[in-house]
């Protein structure tokens, strides 16, 4: 018995040894497991990463130009009739300046297709300069490979090149930029970034990202940059093994070693002796990283120990039952023999099997391991995982903050449950054709919170497979984008909407109407068409609201019109401001002509109802010229320049109407562009002539002086009337340099005059609203200077819109005259918005009647007695007056009778050629009408 009792024990013991060995070998073994599954799921994560470097940089690039762009060419819609483009250029070139992105590296430059810098914050001073002149460090010259990246059908494109980051003007680094042209003033708007800054960007996102990975307790990871020093470590390492591992020497050897190590098959795994063992090595291929993957020994050696006194203090128990057992069985051993030998390999067989199901249970764990190493909480991404069929096993804080849901009412759902039905099904399709060939997709969805909003997201899949290459688990990422796609609607709505009105601008009107146009041209044969009418809408006098009122005033007018017109709005109806008083109008359920007219009677009857503004009840009234499509044209350009030369005709017939297009109205939009074009050319072709009308004074009856009107002989139209050309030149600008040919030809004229016949002869010259800045003082003087002309001799003629404008600055260039002895008219007083604060307020010299009042004298007394009032009010404030029109005797003695001091009219003399002029001046007196056919007039 004791032989047997002996051998048991010597068994028991043997049977321990081999279930320590196995037990550390199993744990080696599923720790080495873990480890390759963890490591190359960071060396994937981390192959991806560094893949989208440049693809990231170029779309953000993109998309910072097509904003700037937007915002540009918003800018000039805007600001064209209002402006001249030096002070347009520059509004878009300092709203640009400031602009940053790419963590403050970012920023826009503007180039023009000469290679003339125009915008480059990081380098002002060659701003305006040629970058021709400016090479790399690798001597090329890159702004020329620049301009050819946008000479293309679409206009733009990217390029590579070196250029000096913006706080180092020392070294260039490789950059990737996007360039778009701005067409309006031939520029070439771009960005982008360095590389090497946008790389250093993903390597630091994705180092925070392997800082919050949830890995095995037993497990540590280091990462080494290409030349082989830390830029990652996992906490737990010894201070010993960190001061080793800075060594890149020591580094190059381990990386050796480990490799070495794996291509050895070893089926029983032994702990060395050092603190640490490497069981895993792998490259990231773009960026030249080395990830390093191992386990702490002593974490095995005790889990192991853990285990192996479990096992021994259930074999001690057993032992013990052995031993009583035994006892009892000695005694009966004589007896039972047989029985007592059968009963304890019974025995034993159990206690070997309660042993191997202990090791059972150690590699069951091994699932929950590999899972719980893939499950991480996140601050601020929402993290879920799903199994196999799609449904959700467990999730993080942030993903149940994001979607508004618990963690226990999110598992078991899948995530269908947060789908909002707006996301396009064609992306869901592209996730899964991406999930099942590649393993990864990205992209932006649109889903829906617990509470019902909605909300855009960004998600992130990967698929998690096992050894088979099945896929077993989905993990997803979602970052809630909200904030950053408000930022975006509201810039898209800045580029697409007028900041006035609020109604959609020229650009986005006629994308709009493309779009219905496009779509028509895609119907059938046998559908009908889709008509439609185009309504060009203008303001009947607005200028004259401005000037008289100022732009504040105008703007409020204009606020008023655009919500009248939103008054007669549907979800057919378009309504547009294209800039300053322009409305364009597409109404799409109406094409007749009839239906056309009785909208638009009804939309005039609207906007004709009084408006209140700044105390003032003022009547705005609209000429609305109005085309059909697709009769009168198939393209939105066609039709708006149909729709203009209609409205044009609407304002020939007396405004506050509507025309409809007909093909005649192209013919005189056409000759009234030639005109403007034949117009721009005129002064430089000598043919504009000054034409004088003698003014006389009434008491007298000599001629005093006379006033400038300019004449234009076309070398194929002939004679063209003023009327027809001023309001050209008024519109375009052009009769900026036409008034200062003028002031300068008669200047002259007048001062040859007064040398000539030895006495002073005073001249009138008319002003222009777009004259009066504040290079009129100095321009005047000039010409005075330039003739030598007396500056007492000088009447400069002005409206009363000019005083209305900005009267401060009117009253300060009025006193700047007065002080240089120029004289000031106030011409054509009585009409307009008169007031009698203007003579006491304005320093001024002169009235000037106008014609309306004096042709119907002496018969209608109304006149009269105006006239009279008039001539009042001048005495008092010692002005002196000048009746224009005048046209027979009876006139001139009841102006004289009223004691009007100075006349002029074709009672006088006609408008006269320089030439005939000095001879009226020779004359003197006015003499007998009759007497007016021996000069030259016209």
């Amino acid at each position: 018995m004791s032989c047997i009792m002996g051998y048991l024990i010597i068994r028991e013991g043997n049977i321990s040894v081999e279930q320590s060995n196995a037990l550390i070998n199993d744990l080696i073994h599923l720790q080495e497991q873990q480890i390759q599954n963890d490591g190359t799921k960071i060396v994937e994560n981390l192959n991806n990463t560094s893949l989208q470097t440049i693809p990231y940089l170029k779309q953000e690039a993109k998309h910072q130009v097509d904003k700037a762009h937007s915002i540009a060419l918003s800018l000039y819609q805007s600001l064209t009739p209002l402006l001249a483009d030096k002070e347009i250029k520059s509004a878009i070139k300092e709203s640009l300046r400031q602009i940053r992105f790419f963590e403050g590296r970012g920023y826009l430059f503007i180039d023009e297709l000469d290679g003339t810098s125009v915008l480059l914050p990081p380098q002002p001073h060659l701003e305006g300069s040629s970058l021709f002149n400016q090479l790399d460090d690798q001597g090329k010259v890159h702004i020329q490979n620049i301009i050819q990246a946008t000479q293309n059908k679409s206009k733009q494109g990217f390029y590579q090149y070196r250029w000096y980051e913006p706080n180092n003007t020392q070294e260039m680094q490789d950059k990737v930029s996007f360039m778009r042209q701005f067409e309006p003033y031939n520029w070439i708007i771009g960005t982008g970034d360095y590389i090497q800054r946008v790389e250093g960007d993903f390597q630091q996102n994705a180092i925070n990202q392997l800082s919050s990975l949830k890995i095995n307790k037993n497990s540590f990871f280091i990462i080494f940059n290409q030349d082989n020093q830390f830029i990652y470590q996992a906490q737990g390492l010894s201070n010993e093994l960190i001061e080793t591992l800075k060594e890149p020497s020591s580094v190059k050897k381990l990386i050796s070693q480990i490799k070495l190590r794996n291509q050895t098959p070893n089926t029983n795994k032994t702990l060395e002796q050092a603190s640490h063992t490497f069981s895993f090595v792998n490259q990231v291929d773009k960026w030249g990283w080395t990830v390093l993957g191992g386990y702490n020994n002593s974490d095995i050696l005790f889990d192991a120990q853990s285990q192996l006194n479990m096992l021994k203090l259930n074999q001690q128990k057993s032992m013990q039952h052995l031993l009583i057992e035994f006892s009892l069985l000695s005694c009966l051993s004589l007896i039972i023999t047989f029985g007592v030998a059968l009963w304890l390999r019974k025995a034993f067989m159990s206690y070997h099997t309660h042993s191997q199901k202990q090791h059972e249970l150690l590699l069951q764990n091994k699932t929950e391991l590999e899972l719980s190493a893939r499950v991480f909480d996140s601050t601020s991404e929402g993290i879920m995982i799903t199994d196999e069929f799609n449904q959700i096993i467990t999730c993080n804080s942030s993903f149940c903050r994001i979607t508004g849901y618990s963690k226990e009412e999110i598992i078991g759902l899948t995530p269908n449950t947060f789908a909002s039905g707006l996301t396009d099904p064609d992306i869901y399709s592209d996730m899964w054709h991406a999930l099942t060939t590649k393993g990864l997709w990205q992209g932006e969805v649109i889903n829906q919170h617990k509470q019902g909003h909605l909300f855009p997201e960004w998600l992130s899949i990967n698929v998690y497979k096992d050894k088979q290459g099945k896929a077993i688990n989905y993990i997803g990422t979602i970052v809630d984008i909200s904030k950053r796609k408000q930022a975006e609607n509201t810039l898209q709505h800045l580029a697409d909407y007028d900041s006035l009105t609020d109604l959609p601008n020229r650009r986005f009107f006629k994308e709009q109407v493309d779009h219905i146009i496009e779509i028509d041209k895609q119907r059938k044969p046998t559908e009908p068409i889709n008509k439609f009418a185009l309504l060009f809408l203008d303001l009947d006098y607005f200028k004259f609201i401005n000037d008289s009122l100022g732009h504040s005033a105008g703007d409020k007018v204009l606020k008023i019109i655009a919500s009248r017109l939103l008054e007669h709005k549907d979800k057919n109806t378009i309504i547009s401001r294209l800039g300053g008083d322009e409305f364009v109008i597409v109404l799409q359920d109406i094409a007749s002509e009839k239906a056309v007219k009785q909208f638009c009677f009804e939309l005039m009857q609207n906007i004709e109802k009084p408006m209140n503004i700044l105390g003032r009840s003022l009547i705005v009234t609209p000429s609305i010229g109005a085309t059909l499509y697709p009769k009168d044209g198939n393209r939105t350009n066609i039709l708006l320049k149909n729709a203009d030369a209609a409205l044009y005709r609407a304002k020939e017939n007396g405004r506050n109407n509507v025309q409809f297009f007909t093909a005649n109205l192209n013919r005189d939009a056409l000759k009234r562009l030639s005109l403007e074009n034949d117009l721009r050319r005129a002064l430089n072709r000598n043919q504009f002539e000054i034409y004088y009308q003698p003014q006389v004074n009434l008491n007298t009856k000599q001629v005093i002086g006379c006033e400038a009107l300019i004449r234009w002989h076309h070398p194929t139209k002939g004679f063209v009337s003023p009327i027809e050309f001023i309001p050209i030149a008024e519109e375009t600008g052009i009769i900026n340099e036409i008034g200062e040919w003028i002031l300068f030809e008669a200047c002259q004229q007048a001062a040859n005059w007064c040398n000539e016949y030895g006495r002073e002869i005073d001249i009138a010259i008319n002003l222009s609203a777009r004259q009066f800045d504040d290079t009129l003082v100095s321009t005047v003087l000039k010409a005075l200077n330039q003739s030598q002309l007396p500056s007492h001799c000088l009447t400069l003629e002005i409206t009363e819109s000019i005083l209305v404008q900005d009267p401060e600055q009117v009253i300060h260039t009025l006193t700047q005259l007065r002080q240089s002895s120029i004289k000031v008219a106030l011409d054509d007083f009585g009409t307009g918005f008169s007031s009698l604060s203007y003579l006491k307020r304005f320093p001024l010299d002169k009235l000037k009647i106008d014609r309306a009042f004096v042709k119907d004298l002496p018969n209608n007394t109304d006149d009269g007695a105006i006239i009279a009032s008039v001539l009042a009010v001048a005495k008092h404030f010692q002005l002196t007056t000048i009746a224009e029109g005048i046209e027979n005797t009876d006139q001139e003695a009841l102006l004289e009778a009223l004691n009007c001091t100075q006349g002029q009219g074709y009672f006088y003399d006609k408008p006269l050629t320089a030439y005939a002029m000095a001879q009226r001046l020779r004359h003197g007196q006015h003499g007998k009408p009759s007497l007016i056919h021996h000069y030259d007039l016209v």
